[in-house]
This record gives C-alpha cells, structure tokens and sequence, in this order.
C-alpha cells in the first residue's frame, strides 16, 4: 500500500532521517526505533498544533501502541511517516501510522496504530477531548 492510496483522514506529515545510531548488529534499523519515529511523529503534530503544552489542564497519555514490522529500514534513509486519525471518542483519539521511504513512498516500511487519552491533571481521570484538539482534527 502506498500513501496515495490510503483512504483515511490525514492529520500530519514529517520526514525523519535515519541515524547511524538506530542500526543494530545485522546493519538494519533496530525495531525499537520503529516506535520512536512513530513517536517523534506524533509529537511534531502535538506541537505543530499545541496540543500537549506543560501547564495545560489536560495531557495526553498513550494508552495502547502497536506496530506491524513490513519491511526491514537500511541506512541511509529518509522516512516519511504519515499520521492518519482512525477515530476520536469523547476523550481519546485512535491514530494510525506509516513509515514510508521519503523518496518513493512506494515502500511501507511500518504499519503504527496508537490510542491517546486525555487526562484532567488535577483529577488523574480522562476527560472530554479540550476543543483545541477537536480543532485540530478539523485542520
């Protein structure tokens, strides 16, 4: 599957370089690193957006995150990781994610699902999604 195709909402786009750091002992991207771009992603959109700013009165946390390796990532390379929203609840969001190569986008080199949930920081209990966020989902 390639970017073009995918039929869901698309919430942000970045492109991460590989580091000679994320390679393991068989000279390929070590699995951990897979979460880590999904991440990164994740929170470029946050911040892009100021969806997840110390002193806010709700944050998000990761409640669940999964990923389905596809194909092995060599260095050098430029990722392009793309964030798709799958749905929101009344204080969660279920986001999907690709890791494609940067150059081709023909090459899918991960499959990320994550779901967030607001937390009201005084209370520690979910809350409504703030409408900052719902705008953003809107964007």
């Amino acid at each position: 599957m390639t970017a073009q195709t995918d039929s869901k909402k698309i919430l942000f786009t970045t492109d991460i370089e590989v580091r000679w750091g994320d390679l393991d002992f068989y000279n390929h991207v070590n699995n951990v690193h897979y979460f880590r771009y999904l991440e990164e992603a994740r929170m470029r959109w946050m911040t892009h957006h100021r969806l997840a700013e110390i002193g806010m009165a709700a944050l998000p946390v990761m409640l669940k995150a999964d990923i389905t390796f596809l194909k092995s990532v060599r260095y050098p390379a430029t990722l392009r990781v793309i964030t798709y929203l799958d749905e929101s609840g009344f204080s969660s969001l279920s986001l999907s994610q690709k890791i494609f190569d940067a150059a081709t986008l023909e090459v899918c080199y991960a499959e990320g699902y994550s779901k967030l949930v607001w937390l009201d920081q005084a209370t520690g209990k979910s809350t409504a999604l703030p409408p900052y966020v719902l705008n953003a989902l809107e964007q």
